[in-house]
């Protein structure tokens, strides 16, 4: 069976909590009080993990290795593991962020921080998806034309 990019789909709350429910069951109360301990909530790592899935998936679909985005973002090969590991406490929301831009997943990556605002603030996603919006933003009083008529805005002149 073929994975596709659809298939890391942001979670809502009630899908959360029963995955965390089935996890405590299945793990146990040590393995819940354990990431908890560390800062790793077990709900905020099933949170995360559509972004660590989306991420390899779309990076798969371009024919990027983890070796070239690294270095087309000139960031440590280990940080991009890290989010596609969805290891929460080694990841750094700015490199989620511009990773994500890299991979065509900017409007993916900010749906999914509005939807998990708590977890993107804490991990400082939702304040680098922002401000990359912001800066990607054409000034209000430029107009942009698709190329078909810029070209012919071209052969008129």
């Amino acid at each position: 069976m073929e994975v596709g990019l659809r298939d890391a789909r942001i979670l809502t709350d009630a899908e959360v909590a029963t995955l965390v429910k089935a996890l405590r069951k299945m793990l146990g109360p040590e393995f819940a009080a354990l990431s908890t301990q560390h800062g790793l909530g077990m709900a905020d790592g099933i949170r995360f993990h559509a972004v660590g899935t989306k991420c390899f998936l779309a990076r798969a679909k371009l024919g990027l290795t983890i070796k070239e985005a690294a270095a087309t973002l000139r960031v440590p090969q280990y940080r991009l593991n890290a989010i596609e590991r969805s290891s929460t406490c080694e990841v750094r929301g700015d490199i989620v962020g511009r990773y994500a831009s890299l991979l065509k997943l900017d409007g993916w990556l900010h749906r999914w921080a509005t939807a998990n605002r708590r977890l993107a603030s804490k991990l400082g996603i939702q304040k680098a998806a922002s401000s990359r919006r912001l800066k990607n933003r054409a000034p209000s009083n430029i107009v942009l034309y698709p190329a078909s008529v810029a070209s012919v805005a071209e052969g008129a002149r």
